[in-house]
């Protein structure tokens, strides 16, 4: 059985307002790297809004791999409680 706390946490992660905020979400969603298939395909938008030389810019594609994300994490096997 899904916990429903763990659910609506993650459904309501916001977009990032800064690289710090995106660094967490990243990290945050990263635990789940292994049970999300083709999940370094997914966050490559999210990625390049980090690089350096990049000024940082939450665009429709970041959003887009968000939600893909939050959909996919809600839905994962990770998310069951093992008896």
């Amino acid at each position: 059985m899904v916990e429903p706390m763990k659910i609506v946490v993650i459904l309501n992660l916001e977009a990032s307002r800064s690289v710090k905020q995106l660094h967490g979400t990243l990290e945050h969603t990263g635990y789940y790297y292994n049970f999300i298939k083709g999940y370094a395909k997914i966050t490559t938008s999210m990625e390049k809004a980090l690089k350096k030389d990049v000024m940082f810019c939450w665009n429709d594609h970041c959003k887009k791999s968000l939600d893909i994300l939050k959909e996919k994490m809600a839905t994962a096997p990770s998310l069951i409680f093992l008896n």
